[in-house]
């Protein structure tokens, strides 16, 4: 698997990101263990992970983040990965909940940290300070933000100028070539949008979507799966006409390239004019190896303003 330098980093990522929002939950210990394992074996190195997930699953907080601390202790290869993990609370539990996820990871120092619930109350001082203070203190390297709007992520861009402080590095938002329905998103989550997209553009800002195969909108369509035998929730978040146009000039592509759907899906999201990692979410083993060599797959210009619909 390719890799790529991540902008205002010295930090060298594989192009595609191991989610693990399923660990604990959807996906069990021995399961979790050949994901992770096959991800590397493939070139991959660089794993998400959030104290938060698979809290609906399990009474025991965290339980993701100790797989990965456990297979992490056993294979000693710590020096080999890139972690990237996230704080889902406001900035006053930063420090807090970064121990923890220290504690459970079995680790000294997080390579990527996000700020993954943002409380637009807040002032972005206090949250650019509060990262910083950790960077001061050795225990996460950089930092990115998961869920912002732009208008935030300008201010603290600008605040971490003047103050002469690291800013972030990069962002996690829901982004695939299917254009999610803003009406059936979850509030606290943030969609790509085209302030975002210039931002991620023109700021040196590397992206993390998550959600990125829009939970195989386009492949199951192409699988001669009806539209209406699709998960509710995908039917109305993804079902707009706009998508079930695109979706055909997916298939037509597939068939004169020979490329298949999942192929052309991450390929569009690997196209773009700045650094992308897809945060995969696999819950099998041969999930993940028919996204490793999707992401093989390289579109040209013109393929990809036929995708967006504008050829």
């Amino acid at each position: 698997m390719k890799r790529v330098q991540l902008p205002r980093t010295t930090m060298e990522a594989s192009i595609l990101c191991l989610g693990t929002a399923g660990f604990g939950d959807t996906v069990g210990p021995d399961e979790a263990e050949r994901l992770m394992d096959a991800f590397g074996d493939a070139g991959g190195n660089l794993i998400d992970a959030a104290g938060a997930y698979a809290h609906r699953a399990t009474d025991t907080p965290g339980e993701g983040e100790r797989m990965i601390g456990r297979w992490l202790a056993k294979r000693g290869d710590r020096d080999k990965w890139l972690l990237a993990a996230k704080c889902c609370r406001p900035a006053e539990w930063i420090a807090q909940d970064l121990e923890a996820t220290l504690e459970r990871l079995q680790t000294d120092v997080i390579d990527l940290y996000f700020v993954h619930w943002d409380n637009r109350t807040q002032p972005v001082e206090q949250v650019i300070d509060t990262l910083n203070a950790q960077v001061r203190r050795g225990l996460i390297r950089h930092f990115g933000f998961a869920n912002w709007t732009a208008p935030r992520v300008k201010e603290a861009g600008i605040y971490a100028v003047k103050s002469g402080q690291e800013g972030f590095v990069g962002g996690q938002t829901m982004w695939s070539l299917a254009e999610a329905d803003p009406s059936f998103v979850d509030p606290a989550l943030v969609a790509m949008d085209e302030e975002l997209y210039t931002l991620f553009r023109d700021g040196g800002i590397a992206a993390f979507p998550y959600a990125s195969s829009a939970g195989g909108f386009f492949s199951k369509l192409a699988d001669g799966i009806p539209f209406e035998s699709l998960d509710p929730d995908k039917r109305k978040m993804y079902g707009s006409d706009f998508n079930m146009r695109r979706a055909e000039r997916v298939e037509m592509l597939a068939r004169q390239s020979g490329t298949p759907v999942t192929s052309i899906v991450l390929g569009y999201l690997l196209a773009q004019p700045f650094t992308v990692v897809p945060v995969l979410g696999c819950r099998t083993v041969g999930q993940l190896l028919d996204n490793v060599r999707a992401a093989e797959t390289k579109l040209t210009p013109d393929q990809t303003a036929y995708l967006l619909l504008d050829a």
